[in-house]
């Protein structure tokens, strides 16, 4: 497909762009509609320091703008002006403290910040799946490749802190050697069939590296399937252009997880994105943290998985807040509050919407049990019968006739 069949269109938001121009002390007021849909535009005008938020919320109290400070020590922050816009403010113009995108981007309270530390010791990077510093073989049919460290915006509660928003990270760059290293491991492991490039966010590559990578897997001598991890609609759906399109079409890229959280997410511009991303990847899934005053609610998870279904991503993950990463103690839920939220959502909204719901563990997924007024009366073949409760809450047996 060729960038004059992609006609690429993202809604022409005027009030956002006079909302930046008042917010952003440092905005060119010569910027326009192209600027502002410029995914790079977007990556420099972003606020990346205490004083650059200071300037924009002047009214923060005082405890505020000593705990932004504070965490801005340890971990990095970055916010678009686009990502800036959604936040909800009060009538002093001051965020508000339960908006659900300042309460992700902002690390605005007061938490022990030793548990960045710790946070490898319950996420995915287990030494024994290690193939390199950046590749992963949790299960044996696939492979994830961490392209990058960095993000096209950070989320305070990110499960791989120590890569991301660590500002001491010391996790080792994806290099050229170690990706040609990749890749003849790949090539060599006839058991893969899926490769999962994720990072940070890969969408952060340039088109060209990202296309080149992309390329060398194609170039195998088998039909892998392709998936990539991204939050770019969220942080910058500018980043989904011409060109990444095109390249994701030459590539024949099968999958994307989409990574959300929150219905306010889901914008014009992001449905946009979406609806471009559908003319050329053909499956699109999502990844939902589960945090604490931001999603924790049957209506607010039935809403997003909804609305994300009606735009064509259908339920992937909902990830049950890992307990030692940073900001355990601001976004962490209990187990037994996660399956409520997923009995709220099975047998009551359409079955492709409805997520697994998953505890990260080393040892990998636990994909948690919801159906356990689920019992087995008999299970040879001619006489199978259960007993389960439906969607109205009464108990109904099976019997094979």
């Amino acid at each position: 497909m060729s960038s004059s069949e992609m006609s690429l269109q993202f809604p022409s938001d005027v009030s956002a762009l006079a909302q930046a121009r008042e917010d952003l002390p440092w905005f060119d007021p010569s910027t326009d509609d192209s600027s502002w849909h410029d995914w790079k535009w977007q990556l420099r005008a972003a606020i990346r320091t205490p004083e650059q938020l200071f300037a924009v919320f002047p009214a923060l109290s005082e405890t505020e703008l000593i705990e932004i400070t504070r965490n801005s020590l340890t971990r990095r922050m970055m916010i678009t002006p686009y990502a800036l816009t959604l936040v909800q403010r009060d009538n002093r113009k001051r965020p508000r403290h339960d908006d659900p995108l300042w309460r992700q981007f902002v690390a605005s309270w007061v938490e022990p910040l030793d548990t960045i530390e710790t946070s490898q010791a319950v996420g995915w990077e287990h030494p024994l799946d290690m193939i390199s510093p950046n590749v992963q073989r949790k299960y044996p049919n696939r492979v994830l490749v961490r392209t990058t460290n960095s993000c096209l915006g950070y989320c305070q509660f990110c499960v791989l802190s120590v890569r991301t928003l660590d500002r001491q990270s010391g996790s080792q760059r994806l290099d050229e050697d170690e990706w040609q290293a990749t890749i003849s491991f790949i090539e060599g492991t006839p058991d893969i069939e899926e490769v999962i490039l994720s990072g940070g966010d890969p969408l952060l590559l340039s088109d060209e590296l990202l296309r080149k990578r992309l390329r060398s897997l194609r170039a195998l001598d088998r039909p892998l399937i392709i998936r990539i991890n991204t939050r770019a609609l969220t942080h910058n759906p500018f980043r989904i252009t011409a060109r990444l399109l095109e390249i994701f079409a030459e590539c024949d890229v099968n999958a994307l997880s989409i990574h959300v959280t929150h219905p306010n997410e889901l914008t014009a511009e992001f449905r946009a994105a979406v609806s471009l991303l559908r003319r050329v990847v053909p499956v699109m899934v999502s990844h939902i943290p589960l945090l604490r005053g931001v999603n924790n609610d049957a209506q607010t998870m039935r809403r997003l998985c909804m609305e994300l279904y009606r735009e064509g991503i259908v339920g992937g993950y909902l990830f049950h807040f890992s307990p030692n990463t940073p900001g355990a103690t601001v976004f962490g839920t209990s187990i037994a509050e996660g399956i409520d939220i997923m009995r709220a959502l099975r047998r009551f909204i359409s079955s492709p919407a409805v997520p697994d719901f998953v505890l990260l563990h080393p040892e990998g997924k636990l994909n948690v049990p919801i159906d356990d007024e689920f019992v087995i009366l008999g299970d040879d073949i001619k006489g199978a019968s259960a007993r389960f409760t439906n969607w109205r809450g009464d108990s109904v047996e099976y019997k094979s006739k």
